[in-house]
């Protein structure tokens, strides 16, 4: 390899990693503050095979005048095939097995440092979604490095909403948080660098002393 090519190829690399310090920087940051708390569960469908995916502890409530609207996100790893799934489900609280449909599709956008400086860059990931029965929105196929290279992404639904609530349609917006530690655990299970150290493993229990014995005792 020519050096002056050799040369160049490690300049891009060097700034390919201070742009992926950044935003793990930022994203760890980012997910400290936030105070959404999310599970992670691992599990076998008989169809997909080993699963695991994390979603939210609590779900999200909307008010619409006298109604809520009650939203969960799943971000889960088919680990046969090492790619990501995104799926967002909502209903009102008053009928919660309903659910409902979107009237736009879901829009994810991926926050990354700005590599011409100066705050964050804003990037519209393109997603094909899906549309169950019950207006589930499912996501795909996604690459874990996808989301990686995101500090943090903001989510938008646009809702149709049932006859007889106050709007036609109702906006629903959460955040994802890729370097939160539950959406940590789901990329490392797709092929993402872990973005935290492992914990050490425990040291054994030692054994309690054995009771001193009374000099009287051996007397």
């Amino acid at each position: 390899m020519p050096k002056t090519l050799l040369l160049a190829v490690l300049f891009l690399s060097s700034l390919a990693a201070a742009a992926q310090d950044a935003v793990t920087a930022i994203g760890k940051e980012r997910a400290n503050a936030s105070g959404v708390e999310w599970d992670v569960k691992d599990v076998t469908h008989p169809k997909l095979g080993a699963i695991r995916f994390a979603s939210r502890k609590v779900a999200l409530t909307t008010p619409v005048g006298n109604e809520k609207i009650v939203s969960q996100a799943y971000v889960s790893c088919q680990k046969s095939v090492g790619r990501i799934a995104i799926e967002l489900s909502n209903a009102a609280m008053s009928n919660l097995a309903g659910g409902l449909s979107p009237k736009e599709m879901p829009r994810l956008t991926c926050y990354s440092p700005n590599p011409r400086g100066g705050g964050l860059a804003m990037t519209e990931l393109a997603l094909k979604w899906e549309i169950s029965e019950l207006g589930d929105t499912l996501a795909r196929g996604i690459a874990a490095a996808d989301l990686r290279r995101c500090a943090s992404i903001d989510v938008l639904q646009n809702l149709a909403l049932p006859l007889g609530w106050p709007y036609a349609s109702q906006q629903v917006a959460m955040e994802f948080l890729p370097f939160s530690r539950a959406i940590d655990e789901v990329l490392v299970a797709c092929g993402a660098k872990p973005a935290y150290a492992s914990a050490p493993p425990q040291a054994p229990a030692q054994a309690s002393p054995a009771r001193p014995v009374s000099p009287a005792a051996t007397a």
